[in-house]
């Protein structure tokens, strides 16, 4: 029998998905609607925050984008790290705010503090899932926008990312820890004048009044799949741990992190050899990839140094229990070498 290539993502979609969305489809109200409401709800049921402190919109760029263009940050400065993906710079770029690059720290990918002071807004993403320290920033509550495309579910300091900053985004791509049905995003505030500019912003029609407004608003399908899946979340989150413990067991070191409880979204191999490595699992049937390069005109050392060694390998709870023994078994092959 022919060996089936192990996918390094893959969403996990049932039949409860496929009810959810069918459901909509027989109701008729496809555009934003009381899905729409009940997902941000549960959101902040999620989440330990009022109701009402969150909004829903179509994707991860979307969220970063609307909430800077809340913020007015026209003309001022965004740092964001250099070890990222393109698609938060380019939301920061269309918002009309500086964009400077920050480097990582030297042994973590996270985002160093380090040439930070100054900035008017800083985007720390919880890269990989690791929780990032943003006490470290100054005035975190005021300036700090937290990144949770990688970490819906983490903990630091016994409460849940995205409610310790100024904001904090999500994204329900189809590769991250939950979809929406392949594009969704999510802002959230403590603070609720904060959060009701964002909504104002999405409300793009019907509004007496000059202000610029984008249509970015979350569908219903969306929305549907998205409250499908968070009541998953938990077990989503367990197997993916699980998977991650198997995986250290072979002996390999993987990025880990002794800060909170960290969402096990990627599951990185450093070495100076990524190359090599990959065709190793490739040969194997499974796929590698390197997860990140650095952004385009960075100078950041510390990043450069991650982006030229990680190695990410599959790590989703859709995986059988066949296929975690056989990335663990090509796994134990690299520790005996």
């Amino acid at each position: 029998m022919k060996t089936k290539l192990i996918s390094h993502n893959s969403p996990y979609l049932q039949h409860e998905e496929l009810e959810a969305a069918t459901s909509v489809i027989r109701s008729g109200w496809l555009s934003q609607g009381p899905e729409v409401s009940h997902f941000e709800k549960e959101w902040c049921d999620f989440l330990g925050l009022p109701e009402d402190h969150a909004v829903a919109v179509s994707s991860g760029t979307a969220a970063v984008l609307l909430t800077l263009l809340s913020e007015e940050v026209g003309g001022k400065r965004v740092g964001i790290p250099a070890y990222l993906c393109a698609s938060v710079r380019a939301a920061v770029s269309f918002s009309g705010a500086e964009v400077c690059l920050l480097d990582t720290d030297k042994d973590s990918p996270l985002v160093s503090s380090q040439g930070s002071e100054g900035l008017d807004y800083i985007i720390a993403p919880h890269t990989f899932g690791l929780p990032v320290n943003i006490a470290q920033f100054s005035d975190p509550e005021g300036r700090v926008i937290e990144d949770c495309a990688h970490s819906p579910g983490g903990m630091l300091n016994n409460k849940k990312l995205g409610t310790l900053g100024r904001y904090g985004i999500f994204s329900f791509y189809t590769t991250k820890v939950l979809t929406s049905g392949g594009q969704g995003g999510l802002i959230v505030s403590k603070d609720r004048q904060l959060i009701d500019r964002v909504r104002n912003l999405r409300e793009y029609n019907s509004k007496d009044d000059s202000q610029l407004r984008l249509n970015l608003q979350m569908t219903e399908i969306q929305a549907a799949i998205g409250r499908v899946q968070l009541k998953k979340l938990p077990n989503f989150l367990e197997r993916r741990d699980e998977i991650f413990s198997k995986y250290q067991k072979t002996g390999v070191e993987l990025l880990g992190s002794t800060l909170g409880r960290p969402v096990r979204y990627r599951a990185i191999i450093r070495t100076k050899r990524p190359k090599q490595l990959i065709q190793h699992f490739v040969d194997l049937k499974i796929q590698a990839v390197v997860p990140w390069r650095v952004l385009y005109g960075a100078t950041a050392p510390h990043a450069t140094e991650f982006a030229e060694s990680c190695v990410s390998i599959p790590l989703y709870p859709s995986l059988t229990n066949n296929e975690v023994d056989r990335v663990c078994e090509a796994l134990s092959q690299i520790q005996a070498r």
